[in-house]
């Protein structure tokens, strides 16, 4: 086969395979414009062979056929820039319009939703409020059985009780009745036995009284009679040791003195449990101060004095009147 020839064919083969993708394209895409139409001339294969057995050759021009090639492809790559951003922008417009209408529906969705939500909730509320009215009205209707039934029973109850205390009231008035009958006689009962009691308390009392008095009085004129014996004894010895003392002292007496008989001279003698002469002065002085002087010696000269045989006559304080007769025994 000639290179041209050859050529040739690789240019129609080119030409098929372009216009092949070109209806690829448009079927994919079917808004883009119809690509310009290339004329392609075809060779019968008979007649080729016959021309190559024709000894006329054919003449082409293979550079121009180049330029157009390249001139066909440049013009259709760039078409398929055209119609590629067309495609690309429609994609991005559609996109566009889709997220829109995406929003748009999302919004129509949210608004009823939110429609659909408030439309629940005041449902709800206006259930919930009935529920409540109802529940209410429940209560309401409860409560006033209830405080209906309470005053029905107060009242039963007052009217029982107030039976119940008249019953009451009427048993304690017969039952204190009954008491303060018996009670009465009990009283009475027992004020006579008190009094037969206190009567024959009185008259015991009474008797023991007369019988202690009878005692008393014997005690009495036994103690009288013993004290009087007693005080008679003392006397007598206090008398028996007034004369011992007297002739005691007298043994301490200065008889030098020449004194007229008449004269007495009272003192008071004052002596310890010892019979010591504690003090010693002259209550009635008998006119002659010597005399008077010489009794006090005497009596001081003569401490400590005889004690009485028995301790209950011994007197502290003593009187004892002295004269210038007893000096002459």
């Amino acid at each position: 086969m000639p290179a041209n020839s050859r050529h040739f064919g690789l240019a129609i083969v080119a030409h098929v395979v372009l216009f092949l993708f070109l209806l690829v394209g448009i079927s994919c895409e079917p808004k883009l414009e119809p690509p310009t139409p290339i004329t392609v001339v075809m060779v019968n294969p008979a007649s080729t062979k016959a021309a190559t057995q024709t000894p006329t050759p054919v003449v082409i021009d293979e550079e121009k056929r180049n330029d157009e090639v390249k001139q066909v492809k440049a013009e259709e790559a760039q078409k398929r820039q055209e119609e590629q951003k067309k495609v690309e922008q429609k994609k991005q417009d559609d996109a566009k319009k889709a997220e829109q209408k995406k929003v748009e529906q999302q919004k129509q969705d949210d608004l009823k939703k939110e429609q659909a939500d408030q439309q629940k909730k005041a449902d709800d509320a206006k259930k919930a409020a009935e529920a409540e009215a109802k529940k209410q009205a429940d209560l309401a209707l409860k409560k006033t059985q209830e405080e209906e039934q309470k005053k029905k029973a107060e009242a039963d109850a007052k009217a029982k009780a107030e039976a119940d205390a008249k019953a009451k009231a009427e048993a304690e008035a017969k039952a204190k009745a009954e008491a303060d009958a018996k009670a009465a006689a009990e009283a009475e009962a027992k004020r006579k036995q008190e009094a037969a009691q206190r009567a024959a308390e009185e008259k015991k009392r009474q008797e023991e009284a007369a019988r202690r008095a009878q005692e008393d009085l014997a005690r009495q004129a036994m103690a009288e009679e013993s004290a009087r014996l007693e005080a008679e004894r003392i006397a007598g010895i206090q008398a028996t040791w007034g004369q011992i003392l007297a002739a005691y002292i007298a043994q301490y007496w200065e008889r030098s003195l020449n004194l007229p008989n008449g004269l007495k001279c009272k003192v008071s003698i004052t002596l310890l449990p010892s019979g010591s002469v504690q003090d010693v002065r002259v209550v009635q002085p008998s006119g002659v101060p010597a005399f008077d002087d010489s009794v006090i010696r005497a009596v001081q000269r003569a401490s400590p004095l005889p004690l009485p045989s028995d301790p209950k006559a011994f007197q502290r304080v003593i009187a004892a009147t002295f004269t210038p007769e007893m000096l002459k025994q």
